[in-house]
């Protein structure tokens, strides 16, 4: 169980108690409810011996189902998040060291045994991001003047925190997240995870409504919720600049195109439309393996 912060301290049957999450990691208080979206620790339980980070969880919940005893015949997993749940994914896809994700040319065999899989076709494992906010970069070059490059000097003086974590790779951040540091440590750096992400089965989803630079509905789009600080404006002035944006960052980092990206037409902010759509249930089932 997830809990906001505004929630009190909630007791399961099970006697465990469930995790919520609040400002605790926050540097500021620009976000108090959404830290579990950048890999934050819950604030309760508070045991510092047993810290559990959002993606700590995701980890967990995956994990369960990547068990070959227990779903011998599951294939695939699509983790998918719209919105904030598509800035979680899009971190925790990045970052995560413990889920087999079927790195094309890249198998984490110890990953796989851990599981109890080298024996058995590889689980594929494929990350779904739809109308995030914003994502993390792998550099500090951004999109400006339809050119992908630095911001000038004076840009990163007015915005220091443009490419720290949760926007960046860069030490430092709004948000102190301790799953970061040592998920980065383990993978063997920057370099490497930077590297393994683009073999991993990323998919991109844009509504082609979702394009308003602030809240509102007049016809030709439809969003809500869209984060604008200048971090955020570094990325684009709406979420499907934004996607396109960080879609081709892709291209010039890697030298070739990696991931998908698809725009469903017609479909604004809403996570119901965007995966009921066509496109939306591809990404979910389409196994690429198949």
């Amino acid at each position: 169980w997830f809990l906001g912060w505004t929630d009190g301290n909630v007791t399961l049957s099970s006697g465990r108690s469930a995790l919520r999450w609040g400002s605790g990691e926050r540097r500021n208080s620009v976000d108090n409810a959404g830290v579990w979206r950048y890999g934050a620790d819950a604030i309760y339980p508070s045991s510092s011996a047993n810290r559990t980070s959002s993606f700590d969880a995701l980890d967990a919940i995956v994990e369960s189902l990547a068990n070959s005893t227990q779903f011998p015949n599951l294939d695939m997993i699509a983790v998918s998040g719209h919105s904030s749940g598509g800035q979680m994914v899009q971190r925790w896809a990045l970052l995560t060291n413990k889920i087999p994700f079927g790195d094309i040319g890249h198998p984490d065999t110890q990953v796989s045994r851990s599981l109890g899989q080298e024996n058995r076709k590889r689980l594929h494992v494929r990350a779904i991001v739809a109308n995030p906010s914003s994502y993390v970069y792998l550099d500090g070059r951004r999109y400006i003047n339809n050119t992908f490059q630095y911001p000038t000097k004076k840009t990163q003086a007015t915005c220091p925190q443009y490419n720290q974590w949760e926007y960046g790779l860069d030490v430092g951040g709004p948000t102190d997240v301790r799953y970061e540091h040592k998920a980065i440590m383990k993978a063997g750096g920057i370099d490497r995870v930077i590297e393994r992400y683009g073999h991993r089965d990323v998919a991109y989803l844009a509504g082609s409504q979702d394009r308003c630079p602030t809240t509102g509905r007049d016809g030709w789009c439809y969003s809500h919720g869209l984060e604008t600080t200048c971090m955020d404006m570094l990325q684009g002035s709406n979420r499907l600049e934004r996607s396109w944006n960080y879609f081709h960052s892709l291209k010039a980092l890697y030298g070739r195109q990696r991931h998908t990206r698809t725009v469903i037409d017609g479909v604004g902010h809403d996570h119901s439309l965007m995966f009921t759509s066509r496109e939306g249930i591809a990404a979910i089932w389409t196994n690429v393996q198949k």
